[in-house]
């Protein structure tokens, strides 16, 4: 058992974003996009620590 205890900490960094972004955003790129066009969707850079 780790009693609620990190056994390991990686100085590290995520880009998160609320799936409903990500959905709305691939129904525009279904709508408006172009064969052979690419898209990068994203949201907020966080580091681990801010989303512990």
């Amino acid at each position: 058992m780790l009693l609620d205890k990190m056994p390991a900490y990686v100085n590290t960094g995520f880009n998160v974003a609320h799936v409903d972004d990500m959905a709305y955003g691939h129904l525009l790129a279904l709508m408006h996009g172009k064969i052979g066009e690419q898209n990068i969707f994203g949201g907020k850079d966080m580091t681990l620590l801010q989303i512990l």
